[in-house]
């Protein structure tokens, strides 16, 4: 069963933003919030992008405002990620928290490395949790899984450029963390992974 169209309101660094959402749901568990799909649209196409970068907030907890406000302490101007998939501890598991750096569609600050490469052209996606210690929830990785799958689409990335912060050339770091690392790996770069709409 489809259901088309739900409209959520996703409150991001104090700003309420309409999302329109997109989902099959027919894996989805009972009672999953909402606010977890992937935006119908995939956002504005104003940037070329190229990349997608997947990381882990490595805390327990948090939410696409914490981290804002942290980022700002950072002097990075805001949450440095475009995307926020939360994990139930500070906002619903699995909630898709769009940051202003995509609807904006600015540069992202979460990819060292390559002369600003994968921030000036990567999607940053952030899920909160510390993937060195933890799985990622089921429901997290469905709502990055369309995530993903709908940017793929929509801005013709390759599988081979959807990555874990770690992979990013001149990256110096174990983000996302191991598990969410082997998930990217048995996941996007599997030979029978097939993007969905």
């Amino acid at each position: 069963m489809r259901l088309l169209d739900i409209i959520a309101i996703i409150v991001v660094a104090g700003i309420a933003t309409l999302l329109a959402i997109s989902a099959d749901w027919r894996d989805s568990p009972p009672g999953a919030p909402a606010a977890r799909a992937a935006p119908d649209s995939a956002g504005p196409t104003g940037r070329d992008w190229r990349y997608i970068v997947i990381h882990h907030s490595a805390t327990e907890a948090g939410s696409a405002a914490a981290f804002d406000r942290y980022h700002r302490t950072r002097g990075w101007g805001g949450l440095a990620y475009h995307f926020v998939i939360d994990n139930g501890r500070g906002a619903p598991d699995g909630l898709l928290e769009v940051g202003a750096r995509w609807e904006k569609q600015k540069a992202g600050a979460h990819t060292g490395g390559q002369g600003g490469l994968y921030n000036a052209h990567g999607i940053g996606i952030c899920l909160v949790g510390n993937f060195m210690t933890q799985r990622p929830t089921r429901v997290q990785l469905r709502s990055m899984d369309l995530l993903v799958t709908k940017l793929m689409t929509k801005h013709d990335i390759p599988a081979s450029r959807v990555m874990g912060h770690r992979d990013a050339k001149g990256a110096s770091t174990l983000c996302p963390g191991r598990f969410l690392s082997e998930y990217i790996i048995s996941t996007y770069h599997s030979p029978t992974f097939v993007t969905r709409e």
